[in-house]
Order: C-alpha cells, then structure tokens, then sequence
C-alpha cells in the first residue's frame, strides 16, 4: 500500500510526521534502501520521529513500513498487461497521452518547473490566464494556488478586460500564460501588450519556439501529441499540477497549513457533500439552484 496509504493519513499526522511522510511520498523509490536514521536526516527530522510515524501509520516496524515500498515497487515492475480497450482507436489514443507525460522528464523541465516555482515564491502577486481551451487551465492552476496564496489572480477572460486588468500589476508580479497551437491572438497579444515593464511571465505551451515563450522568462514547454482526432493536454494538466506541486514543495509548512484551514473552512460552510445530511435539509441551508 505505501504511497497510498501515507496519503490517506497524512493530514492526520503531526507536523514533523507529515514531513517525514512527505519526503517518503515523493522519494518512495529510494525508501526500500534507506536505513532509519538515513531516512531521519535526508527528511530533516529525528529518527524517533520516523518510528512514531511508522507505528501512527500501523506498521508494527521500520522493516515493515520499508517492505511495503519494496513489495509496490515489485507489483509495479510486473504488471500486467492492460486490458484491451472495447474499441481500437481509444487503446492507441491512451498510448499516446501516457508518450505525452514521459517526454516531461525530457530538456530539462523539472528544473525549470522548480525555477518557475521559485520565481512565484519571490513574487508580490501572481496572475494567471488563458484564453479558449486555455481558460480551463488557468482556471484550476488559480483556484487551486489561492489555497496556498490568497494573492494568485485569474485573469479576465476577454482581451479588453485583461488588457484593463494587468495595467494594475506591478513589476514584482508574475504573469503565469497558456497557449498551445494553433495559438490564440488574444494571449499573444497580451503577452505583448499587457505586461508592465519588468512583469516577468512564465509561459505554458507546446514549444521552446511558440509565440509565447518569445514572451517569457521561464518556458514550460509540453511536447504536442496528437491522438486520433485531437492533441491530447494531458501534459498540460500534468504540469499544471507539478508546478502547484513545486510552489507548495518550496513552502512545506505553511502550505499544508493554509490548505488544511482551506479545506477546514469549506466544511463549516458545508460546501462538501456528506452522506450523512439530509439533502433537504443540504439544499435548505445552501440556498439550492
């Protein structure tokens, strides 16, 4: 279970257990060779916190907890293969998204994925926007940041509004664009025009040589793959998530911290569905549609 199973618990943890939780989650491959007190300092926490994890967790050991990583790593290593798709086209359509999230490790993306997260963490505000197919994608990247930062902004979704908009951003802020081909005019455009002078932008997109990297100071750039009738964003979406990722990575504390008050304020707004409430009752209280 592993991976899994920490993240099931980790919001149940203490502070200096979710860190060592963490670091077990994004280097879980090199756990099943780590001894204790390896894995204590390479966490930055002490080894008796990694055994109060362990036993909180519901290992009875450290060579338990170890072993379920080891046994993952092995059931991974053999799996079998999928099960054909009912119809042809959709089992090379899934073939190529997963050849579209392998080439991420590809020209050095994880580096500036880490560089854009460290830019955003030097930023007064950050502004994010889209346009078209676009706008979904800077839509999420937006909701999901604010968790972590209340000064992460949409952008506008129509050019005179956006051009309005970024004319109050300020030299310390950072622009975060999408666009892929076949480029919207629009983002080009404002790419261009809209920025104040000395804005940095990074640019999500398809090529180290669109339109919108000639804009930029950082370019995460996702190589297209074409499916049977469509590009796939399926590597849009995945570093638009390792980004957020990065972003949260280069604050730790303080971000499981806003999310989890985030998270702790939606509930007593009741903005979650929960099984045991009567759904009058739900629909009473929020007002209903």
């Amino acid at each position: 279970m592993s991976r899994a199973h920490i993240l099931a618990y980790l919001n149940q943890l203490p502070r200096t257990q979710q860190r060592a939780a963490a670091y077990a989650i994004r280097h879980s491959n090199d756990l099943p060779f780590l001894t204790v007190r390896e894995f204590a300092s390479k966490a930055g926490v002490t080894p008796s916190t990694i055994m109060r994890m362990i036993e909180a967790l519901g290992y009875s050991n450290y060579r338990a907890f170890r072993d379920s990583f080891r046994a993952t790593q092995t059931a991974e290593s053999v799996k079998p293969p999928a099960t054909a798709w009912p119809q042809p086209g959709l089992g090379e359509s899934h073939l190529g998204q997963f050849k579209q999230v392998e080439r991420l490790t590809e020209h050095s993306l994880p580096q500036q994925i880490e560089h854009a997260a460290a830019l955003m963490m030097d930023a007064s505000q950050i502004h994010v926007g889209g346009f078209r197919s676009a706008y979904s994608f800077a839509h999420y990247l937006a909701y999901m940041g604010k968790m972590v930062n209340p000064l992460i902004h949409l952008i506008p979704n129509a050019l005179p509004l956006a051009l309005d908009y970024l004319q109050m951003t300020g030299e310390d802020d950072i622009l975060i664009l999408f666009s892929v081909a076949p480029y919207t005019a629009q983002m080009i455009e404002l790419a261009q025009r809209g920025a104040q002078p000395g804005t940095r932008i990074i640019a999500i997109t398809d090529s180290l040589n669109s339109p919108l990297a000639r804009c930029a100071s950082i370019t995460l750039a996702v190589e297209p793959v074409q499916l049977q009738y469509i590009n796939t964003m399926t590597g849009t979406l995945a570093v638009t998530e390792l980004l957020l990722e990065a972003y949260c990575g280069q604050q730790e504390r303080a971000a499981r911290r806003r999310i989890q008050q985030f998270r702790d304020q939606q509930h007593r707004r009741q903005s979650y569905w929960s099984d045991t409430e009567d759904p009058g009752q739900s629909t009473a209280k929020s007002g209903g549609d």
